[in-house]
């Protein structure tokens, strides 16, 4: 399925690297982008922000030790009677739930619907208002450009972000390949996580990859644009390399 899911503790830690899950859940270490942990703890407040980073099903349980005092997500309860949610299995103390349609992984805001804020919790308030829905908020890094007291006073543009006729592949874990049909002048949204050392090609010409709508990536993109590469290469992994190799040699 290209819906991801969000685990709490149903199939036990780390279930997307064991069991090949696209898990939104993900595991808390020290390294956890500041980004993403600023999003995760907005769900219990806002459970539809799982539906707009792509989540369809949420899988809950309790902790093995720490009971409910460990999760991001709401009692499951709560997340059943969420509007056009639904239990779809019960198993125990464990239940899967349909939270509804998720926002698609790729499509295309145009340039008229797209939202500049100035800060990153600035962008976070504005999808968390407008969640779930396809649209792309982007970080100036040049102050509040709207207050929060009026985040609700200005939602996006009527024109509708373009979804059909957008393929997406994954040739291998460092790279991301969208196919556009019939793209407007906008910002093509991969509803994936961003982080530094992601670089594009938009049919072949060199892109920005900027984080949008707080946690994943978008790059703007020409009128009747065809294909967006995305990889991952960030620049300091050859030096990374380099040091590994000398510090075994340094060792041996």
């Amino acid at each position: 399925s290209p819906d991801r899911v969000f685990d709490e503790f149903a199939l036990g830690c780390r279930s997307g690297t064991r069991l090949g899950l696209r898990d939104l859940r993900g595991y808390q270490d020290p390294l956890m982008l500041h980004a993403y942990e600023r999003v995760l703890s907005r769900l219990a407040e806002r459970p539809s922000l799982l539906r707009q980073y792509g989540v369809r099903h949420a899988l809950t349980s309790p902790h093995f030790l720490h009971g409910w005092d460990h999760h991001y997500l709401p009692r499951p309860e709560i997340l059943a009677s969420l509007p056009g949610a639904r239990t779809l299995a019960v198993d125990g103390a464990r239940r899967v739930i349909d939270l509804g349609p998720a926002v698609p992984r790729a499509y295309v805001v145009p340039d008229a619907s797209v939202l500049e804020v100035g800060t990153r919790e600035e962008a976070l308030e504005r999808v968390v208002y407008l969640a779930p829905a396809p649209v792309a908020v982007i970080e100036t890094g040049e102050g509040d450009l709207v207050s929060r007291e009026h985040v609700d006073a200005s939602p996006a543009s009527s024109a509708p972000a373009i979804i059909d006729g957008i393929a997406i592949a994954d040739p291998d874990p460092d790279t991301v390949v969208v196919s556009l049909s019939r793209a407007p002048a906008g910002v093509l949204v991969v509803n994936d996580v961003h982080d530094v050392g992601w670089i594009a090609e938009v049919d072949g010409q060199p892109a920005e990859v900027q984080r949008v709508n707080a946690l994943v990536r978008g790059v703007r993109v020409p009128e009747g644009a065809r294909e967006v590469v995305m990889r991952f290469a960030p620049q300091d992994g050859r030096s990374t390399r380099t040091l590994w190799v000398l510090g075994w040699l340094l060792a041996l």
